[in-house]
């Protein structure tokens, strides 16, 4: 079995310019056939590919408003060889893409040829590098705090981290903010040694993907929860203690795991629930706050450029208070100055976590945030099969989204996530771009119709929407899903749809629409109290039978109920808590049947089914029922 020439496969003999030789070779687990015929130069592979993208023989793109952008890796790595990056740049150029990431020399000159002449950087030193540290003694205090002592003795992962300690952040603005400003500036001075001609190129700055809520303690953190408590108009006595001096945050982070099990159990601990509460928005809020710093300092350097963060799909808890990272709070703090998202709702990997229709939903929930502080609009569009990626393109678009990140072309060997083999991909993004370039004077001056209607957005449902959650990543709330399928029945009419939050409400938001949509079974105590109010003077409110019945501290709740005009509701709940469109509802029992009056049609309750008593039969008329003629769907008016 030992080597010997008549063993030897294939010979290869390359030269190039560069200083790196890259061969491809066999998958694990690849037959004998495909091992053999995979051994092949990496320039071969780029030569390929462009192949492929030629032959679909399409005119050149240009387009010059709509920032189309994608990544391309693998330079200094993988090849030197200036002739794989012409090919390269030649390859996405044809594509019709005009923005690159991280696009500096040898790639931005050769792309300059191409028609790409954009780019955004990403700067994580700041945020992961620069903090400042709690000290040993504040740490070792921070430990004995009833909260923190808990998640320590229930969660061994939690306890090492608070024990390491190397990751906890003091909230010493100060020092925070010369330790940011000395990290964008040595950031800045390394695009100048790097290539100084990427400065004046540069779009947007990324300071975060998919980011968690960075974990605090230490003196400064404990007094500034006492303030921000006061500027809430909340009490010692509201977080169970007699005086500021005995009221103490959570130091949230490290890990989200500590959160199921921190929830208070017992409800009826108001003072508990509210602690739960407050930390968590106060979390939400440092971390906004932390962020503003970073964006500053950045503004500075590069005023024309905007910062965002790639916050994460909210289904997993990402943009909301349970990782100290509420999309809402970071747009009033302008803690970045565009709104962004990814979409990973695709088949392109073989299956996808829910419908391709939550690309919009989510573009929609984002356009509505950064219309808070008038912030910038933008998108990340994960990849998809050749009609797929074209739907869901002309649906980020139609939301009013000016600049979208295809990620990521790649190729396979320069980036985990990529689709630069999948010419089906390719195609639908070429041909995309081919209409997208005829239609740019029109689309991109063009905006959404201001609408009429929106889905309220309940941060404390978030909060406390799963009743013994056991991850807070487990995707089994019913009101969750309630919110898709309302904004998917919506969207197929064709009815533009903003959401609106909590705080929004507050601040007199609902005048702007006719309709609200509301599925939350928690909401804050003063927006249940404004969302009635603005039903009285004429709203219309669409909502299900549990929308209202808690607030912000998961306490009862009677504001709403005698406004939607029901009592003494009784629930009963399907085994399986997945309401995801691919894998949970063709799983659902039927609970029941509903049958329309008007028409006679029937259609099967499943999830979560609530028979209730009608406040005032008079006044309400039903519009459907169950099987036992007990009204399901009812409507009255009021005011």
């Amino acid at each position: 079995y030992g080597p010997d020439e008549s063993k030897i496969l294939k010979t290869i003999t390359e030269e190039n310019e560069g200083d790196i030789f890259s061969v491809y070779f066999a998958r694990d687990g690849a037959g004998p056939i495909e091992f053999k015929d995979s051994f092949r130069l990496m320039r071969d592979d780029a030569f390929e590919r462009n192949a492929m993208v030629r032959s679909l023989n399409l005119p050149r793109a240009s387009l010059k408003k709509f920032h189309i952008e994608t990544t391309v890796g693998g330079y200094g790595s993988f090849y030197s060889d200036p002739r794989i990056v012409e090919a390269e740049m030649n390859t996405v150029g044809l594509i019709g893409f005009n923005a690159l990431t991280h696009l500096s020399n040898p790639y931005r000159e050769v792309a300059a040829r191409e028609g790409i002449f954009k780019t955004h950087h990403v700067h994580r030193e700041s945020t992961l590098q620069s903090l400042p540290k709690v000290s040993p003694d504040e740490l070792a205090e921070a430990k004995t705090y009833p909260f923190n002592a808990r998640a320590m003795e229930v969660y061994p992962s939690y306890r090492k981290f608070m024990e390491r300690g190397t990751g906890v952040v003091s909230l010493r603005w100060d020092d925070m903010k010369r330790n940011f400003s000395h990290a964008v500036g040595q950031w800045m001075t390394n695009m100048k040694n790097s290539d100084p001609g990427q400065i004046s190129i540069t779009t947007s700055v990324d300071v975060g993907d998919e980011i968690g809520g960075v974990p605090f303690a230490g003196t400064e953190h404990n007094e500034q929860y006492r303030e921000y408590l006061k500027g809430q108009g909340i009490k010692p006595r509201d977080v169970g203690k007699a005086k500021w001096e005995d009221v103490y945050p959570v130091t949230w982070g490290g890990s989200n795991n500590p959160l199921p099990k921190m929830r208070p159990r017992d409800r009826s601990d108001v003072a508990a629930c509210a602690q739960y509460y407050w930390s968590l928005k106060f979390w939400s809020w440092c971390n906004a706050k932390m962020h503003r710093v970073v964006s500053l300092e950045l503004e500075k350097r590069l005023p024309d450029v905007t910062t965002r963060v790639n916050f994460g799909q909210p289904w997993y808890n990402a943009a909301t208070d349970m990782r100290g990272t509420d999309c809402w709070e970071f747009a009033r703090q302008r803690g970045v100055t565009a709104i962004c998202n990814e979409d990973w709702v695709c088949t392109y990997t073989g299956g996808r976590f829910t419908g391709l229709q939550l690309n919009s939903y989510i573009s929609d929930l984002d356009r509505s945030v950064a219309a808070v502080e008038n912030l910038a609009l933008q998108a990340y569009v994960m990849a998809e099969k050749e009609g797929h990626i074209q739907r869901k393109l002309a649906s980020v678009i139609g939301k009013g989204v000016k600049e979208i990140n295809l990620f990521s072309y790649g190729p396979g060997y320069g980036s985990f996530d990529n689709w630069a083999h999948s010419f089906s991909m390719v195609k639908g993004v070429a041909k995309f771009i081919r209409h997208l370039d005829k239609a740019e004077d029109v689309l991109y001056p063009g905006q959404p119709r201001n609408p009429e209607v929106a889905i309220i957005w309940s941060g404390s449902n978030e909060i406390w929407r799963e009743k013994e959650p056991t991850s807070f990543d487990s995707h089994k709330g019913d009101t969750l899903y309630n919110g898709h399928y309302i904004h998917f029945g919506l969207l197929h009419d064709h009815i533009p749809i903003d959401f609106i939050d909590e705080f929004e409400i507050e601040k007199g938001g609902l005048s702007k629409y006719k309709v609200v949509y509301l599925s939350a079974r928690n909401l804050r105590r003063k927006s249940q109290a404004a969302l009635a109010d603005w039903v009285n003077d004429g709203g219309f409110l669409w909502s299900d039978a549990l929308s209202g019945v808690e607030d912000e501290y998961g306490q009862d709740c009677d504001i709403l109920l005698p406004v939607i005009g029901i009592r003494d509701c009784r629930t009963e709940e399907s085994a399986l808590l997945d309401y995801r469109p691919e894998y949970g509802l063709p799983r659902q029992e039927q609970l029941d049947t509903i049958t329309i009056k008007d028409t006679g049609e029937k259609v099967a309750a499943i999830g979560t089914t609530v028979k209730f008593a009608l406040r005032d039969p008079k006044s309400t008329e039903v519009l459907a029922t169950f099987e036992d003629g007990s009204p399901a769907v009812i409507e009255r008016e009021v005011g």
